[in-house]
């Protein structure tokens, strides 16, 4: 019995270390919805330091920001009470005004950054090295390229993103020679004292630093190098709304900034980022200097190729694609109206005070994962629980308008990240590999691309948004027709679930968000305001051939569109909206009625509101609305174009009313116009207090541990080993291990490049070769070195979490001469240290002999003498002899040979 008992306490322990040591599994199911705690709780927190106290104390269980010196960070590092996330999710660059100034400000103003030549010369001028490790302290590091070290895409195509990072090394004399070519061309420019003019007088660069970060200290350093090149600097130290406004909203031919320092938040990781390029290259972002956006700024003619081709996926291979990102990546620093300078942040929470969560490789706690899925632990016993209030610090509260159309939308990372609290898009990216997964929108991708079509179905639906040429939209349902065809398929299976006001979400709000992008690409929304979709809803309007709704739960998207990556194709094809259809609807009949415009570029052009379905002046415009505009009830009761009677979409009045009820009832209640679908709904918001309240949604279709898969990443651990000098001409071995959890990790690819580190050029690379479980051989040919220093480095990407990790070895090569000549020396040094030796063992012999031979005439003498004194001593010897013997007793008769007995001794 007690073997039986030790068996089972034996197989107990084991079966408990076995589901310890399955990171991300679920420990035990909920039967809760929503989130873990009850509410979330958004403030404004602007000080790190603060921050880092009020987490030690409890007060925040996270700040959604990284620290601005290199003094908070240390100190953050060495609180026990604060956990620490380090990514390369926040990017700084220089943004250039590249646009000419116009007629009025060109009197006495010119903007050296209207010159390609010298927006290119910056990469020269400034030094990304100290950028990353002076101003940020090391928490950041460099970053020429469109795409970090860090990302999916470095890692994709190393060789040449290590080869473009070569090309622009810190060389202020090049810069400096650089600028003076360019600048020496220009009309009305002339250089005199050390400085650039302009008509005779100091060309005055002005130059924006935001004042709330580390790009305060990037402005100054710029400055002083700008400075160092003949330029005058006008250095304005300004907040995020003048920033905006002057910058984004402002008029980019008056001169009013010239320079500014731009910093963008990565939230979620992107396996594919092919949106980058045109996003930050070619007008994406909504910059108004863009010709693309209105402005008077084309970019070159190849770099916009190349980038509206890797938007819409027009190319047939992946090695295609590479070409064009290439291209992308290259002209875009030739072209700089953007210039990378670091990349990279750590992020803080209270780890005393919150359960392990889901957060992103690229985005840290920003990630769309971390705070619905965050749960609090009892003070008491450090064990999560169920319930409580969930304490967020923003950094900046209520920057761009919440709503999810337009350009401006969601716009800002500070919108953003609440924002993820209480919406659920269709699709999403993995946290941890970047490639889309289903959020509420399952997926099944079919596809004949690159060059392939397939037939669309001739009873699919199209939405016809065109103008009826009588002043009015057709706003129509169609049927496709015969002959139309279609590159993909992807198929949708939907988890609806309750919208925030308790209504259910249905197929008509899928399909009337995918005519309402076709009426803000070109239909009657569009008509008010041309920036009301983004380009997301802009590429999805070009691709579109039709639709086809299979059930109420599944629906069918044909595009002609194609990527390497089916999952691209998906969130291509993604229509799934955060908003109803009633509320969307309210929201466009304030701008169809030229009371607001969708986005805030439009919006502060024509001196109206911007939408914001959650608060400001917008709120009372949908009230008009609704109040005058709406009819809310019965058989007339209001629904979307193209849903009415007659429609094979129809909505019915019955369904109309009710929803026109629960758009009231929530306003009431929320004071919003924002009952969305995700796991915590608004409760709250206040603007005067800066103060966001979510509470949790117990009609979310999906329980509260439903991510808890996504809290360990499986980002593998590398090590490389090999000789520290190699003899050139030969070939050699380096060995690597790729393991995760202390055991043996396969799921991995990963290439090798040999780098020269005094040009940072690339020499030679390949792919490591496996020898075994987590083992690896790279073979290094070193017939191309000459002698000096080289590095080696690795680059792996796990399969299940596609951060690169990058590891280097260092050694140095000798030329064979330099070998042998070494190895001769060493032979020499050998035999002269033998002879060497060997001489002074001989000379410590010959002392030895000496030291012997006076020892040997020393005792020659004495022996001489001994043998005297034993001469004398045998004669003596003789002589007693016969002395003793008159001297002895005689002996006594008897026999038996009896002992002689002694008398007494005579003197």
């Amino acid at each position: 019995m007690k073997r039986l008992l030790a068996t089972l306490v034996i197989l107990g322990l084991l079966f408990a270390g076995f589901v310890v040591f399955l990171p991300g599994q679920a420990t035990a199911q909920t039967t809760r919805h929503g989130g873990w705690a009850d509410s979330i709780v958004w403030s404004l927190q602007g000080d790190g330091s603060q921050a880092t106290a009020a987490m030690d104390t409890g007060a925040l269980n996270m700040w959604l920001y990284y620290y601005n010196t290199p003094q908070l960070l240390t100190a953050a590092q060495n609180d026990p009470n604060i956990g620490l996330l380090t990514v390369a999710g926040s990017t700084e660059d220089m943004l250039f005004n590249p646009a000419s100034t116009n007629v009025t400000a060109s009197a006495t103003i010119f903007n050296p950054f209207a010159v390609r030549a010298v927006r290119t010369a910056m990469n020269y001028l400034v030094d990304r090295s100290y950028i990353a490790r002076e101003i940020y302290g090391g928490a950041a590091f460099p970053m020429t390229a469109v795409e970090s070290s860090q990302t999916p895409e470095f890692a994709r195509d190393p060789v040449y993103f290590a080869s473009l990072e070569a090309k622009y090394p810190y060389s202020p004399s090049r810069a400096s020679s650089m600028v003076t070519d360019a600048m020496s061309r220009v009309t009305d420019v002339t250089f005199a004292s050390g400085k650039w003019n302009y008509k005779g007088t100091p060309i005055v660069i002005k130059l924006l630093a935001r004042v709330e970060d580390q790009r305060h200290q990037i402005g100054d350093y710029l400055k002083t190098q700008l400075e160092s090149v003949g330029f005058t600097v006008d250095e304005q130290v300004v907040n995020r709304a003048t920033a905006v406004n002057v910058v984004y909203n402002g008029d980019p031919t008056g001169g009013a900034w010239m320079a500014y320092t731009e910093g963008f938040a990565t939230t979620a990781l992107t396996a594919w980022p092919d949106s980058d390029p045109y996003y930050f290259y070619c007008g994406g972002n909504g910059e108004p200097f863009w010709s693309v956006n209105g402005g008077t700024y084309a970019p070159p003619a190849e770099l916009n190729d190349a980038c509206n081709r890797l938007l819409a996926g027009q190319y047939t291979s992946v090695a295609t694609r590479q070409s064009l990102f290439e291209t992308a990546a290259d002209m875009g620093i030739q072209d700089s109206v953007r210039m990378w300078l670091a990349a990279g942040a750590t992020f803080p929470y209270s780890k005393k005070t919150i359960a392990p969560f889901v957060y992103d490789l690229a985005g840290a706690t920003w990630s769309m994962f971390s705070t619905r899925n965050t749960r609090l632990l009892n003070p008491s016993t450090g064990q999560p629980i169920t319930g409580g209030t969930l304490n967020i610090g923003n950094r900046v509260q209520f920057v761009s308008p919440w709503v999810p159309w337009g350009p401006s939308g969601f716009s800002f990372l500070y919108d953003v990240l609440p924002y993820y609290d209480f919406t659920d898009p269709g699709v999403f990216p993995d946290p941890h590999t970047g490639l889309y997964i289903p959020i509420r929108a399952a997926f099944d991708v079919t596809t004949q691309g690159p060059t392939g079509n397939m037939a669309v179905p001739s009873t699919a639906y199209w939405f016809d948004a065109g103008s009826n040429g009588l002043g009015g939209w057709n706003n129509t349902w169609r049927t496709v027709g015969s002959g139309k065809t279609a590159t993909s398929k992807v198929i949708f299976t939907y988890t609806f679930g309750p919208w925030h006001n308790g209504i259910q979400m249905d197929m008509s709000d899928v399909l009337y968000a995918t005519s309402l992008i076709m009426r803000r690409v070109g239909g009657d929304i569009f008509a008010k305001d041309q920036l009301a979709a983004q380009f997301a809803a802009q590429l999805f309007a070009q691709t579109f051939k039709g639709l086809e709704v299979i059930d109420s739960t599944h629906l069918a998207i044909y595009l002609n569109y194609w990527h390497v990556d089916p999952t691209v194709i998906a969130s291509t094809a993604d229509v799934f909206p955060t908003t109803s259809w009633d509320e969307s609807e309210l929201a466009m009949a304030t701008v169809l009625h030229n009371n607001a415009k969708v986005d805030l570029t439009t919006a502060n052009a024509n001196g109206m509101p911007a939408l914001d379905l959650t608060k400001g002046a917008p709120i009372g415009l949908m009230d008009a609305e609704l109040a005058a505009n709406i009819t809310t009830s019965g058989a007339t009761a209001t629904v979307p174009p193209g849903f009415g009677t007659g429609s094979p979409f129809a909505i019915s009045s019955t369904d109309a009313t009710a929803r026109w009820a629960a758009v009231a009832a929530y306003k009431t209640a929320s004071g919003t116009y924002y009952s969305s679908n995700g796991p915590y709904f608004i409760y709250r918001i206040d603007t005067t207090a800066n103060t966001i309240e979510f509470h949790n949604f117990g009609g979310y279709p999906y329980l509260a541990d439903h991510w808890d898969s996504l809290v360990v990443p499986k980002v593998p651990s590398v090590t490389v080993t090999g000789p520290s000098q190699v003899i050139t001409g030969l070939s050699y071995q380096f060995n690597m291990t790729t393991s995760f959890g202390g055991t043996a990790y396969d799921k991995v690819s990963s290439s090798w490049i040999l780098l020269d580190p005094a040009s940072n050029s690339v020499i030679s690379s390949g792919t490591p070769t496996r020898t075994g479980a987590g083992t690896w051989a790279i073979g290094v040919s070193t017939a191309q070195l000459t002698p000096g220093a080289y590095t080696l480095e690795t680059i792996t990407v796990g399969d299940e979490a596609a951060v690169p990790v990058f590891k280097t070895v260092s050694f140095t090569a000798i030329s064979q001469a330099a070998y042998i000549e070494g190895i001769t020396r060493l032979l020499l040094e050998a035999q002269n240290s033998t002879i060497k030796g060997l001489r002074d063992t001989l000379n410590q012999t010959n002392v030895q002999l000496a030291t012997a031979q006076s020892s040997i005439n020393s005792l020659t003498g004495l022996l001489y003498a001994s043998i005297v004194v034993a001469v004398v001593a045998v004669v003596v010897a003789v002589a007693s002899i016969a002395l003793l013997t008159r001297r002895l007793p005689k002996s006594r008769g008897g026999g038996g040979g009896a002992e002689s007995e002694r008398g007494p001794e005579e003197l």
